[in-house]
């Protein structure tokens, strides 16, 4: 994908949250791009995966951030929505301004709200609160659902022909993650963003009875989509390691959705990127093999 724009080669990114979903994606785009960019990871051995310059450190450890923060020009933050995440970041986003940072782009949520009555809209909420506080260039990424999500049903696609949520009849403006690290190249590179929240979601709406039938068309068999009772879906969370608070959140954002709560789409990633995003089709192809 051919972007509008690329960072100079005499401004660095730092991409934190490289070992993430979102993050491996763009470390993908910045690459071809033939960005000047390197990853902070925990890990030495998954950064050496990235096949990209990184660095060494933890959100947790001021000194370690400090030093990974020396000669960098623009940040992407993105970290896991754990219950530390608001002093994980709000503390990187002070560690870049102590380090001479010039912007940052962040990755929030559609409707966040330092005042929403869900954790993660509410820590979303406060950390771009914090960010937009903070004198540095900012731009705010809000992507929709992530397409990627639906990896995690590909054993009972595969075994039963079937996918189970909550979602109820609920559509959705699905994105896949490659499109929101494509656009987050361009902000990163581009300051015409600073200062502005962008909801990005993919192009068109779909409930999970429709993804449903995208699957049997690109893999020639049946399948379903099952919507079983919350609750459920929450036990069975809970059962598989989530913490019980969280996976409640997880339920009642699914509960919002069947309501409608994601029921929008928009054209930010072509008028951004200046390329069409991905179709759930193409989602389903990339990824095939998964799900034979």
């Amino acid at each position: 994908m051919k972007m509008k724009n690329a960072t100079s080669n005499d401004e660095q990114v730092l991409v934190i949250g490289a070992t993430g979903t979102i993050g491996q994606a763009l470390v993908k785009q910045l690459k071809i791009n033939g960005a000047n960019f390197k990853a902070l990871v925990r890990d030495a051995h998954k950064g050496a995966t990235l096949d990209c310059a990184f660095v060494v450190a933890d959100l947790d450890d001021i000194d370690s951030m400090n030093a990974a923060l020396q000669g960098v020009s623009h940040v992407f933050l993105n970290s896991s929505p754990g219950y530390n995440m608001v002093q994980q970041q709000t503390s990187a986003i002070d560690a870049a301004k102590r380090a001479g940072v010039t912007s940052i782009v962040s990755i929030s949520s559609p409707g966040a709200n330092s005042t929403s009555s869900s954790f993660l809209g509410k820590s979303h909420g406060e950390v771009d609160d914090y960010l937009k506080a903070s004198g540095l260039g900012w731009v705010i990424l809000q992507p929709s659902a992530f397409m990627q999500n639906f990896l995690r049903y590909a054993d009972t696609i595969k075994a039963e022909g079937k996918f189970y949520g909550a979602y109820g009849e609920g559509q959705i403006g699905f994105i896949d993650v490659a499109d929101i690290a494509a656009v987050a190249a361009v902000t990163l590179a581009d300051a015409q963003y600073h200062g502005k929240s962008l909801v990005i979601t993919g192009d068109a709406l779909l409930s999970h009875a429709d993804t449903a039938r995208l699957y049997a068309q690109q893999l020639g068999k049946s399948v379903e989509y099952v919507d079983v009772p919350v609750d459920v879906i929450v036990a069975q969370m809970t059962a598989g390691g989530y913490p019980e608070q969280f996976a409640r959140e997880l339920g009642a954002m699914m509960q919002g959705m069947a309501s409608g709560s994601a029921a929008f789409k928009n054209d930010a990633v072509f008028e951004i990127t200046g390329a069409q995003p991905r179709s759930f089709s193409q989602f389903i192809a990339d990824n095939i093999a998964v799900y034979r």
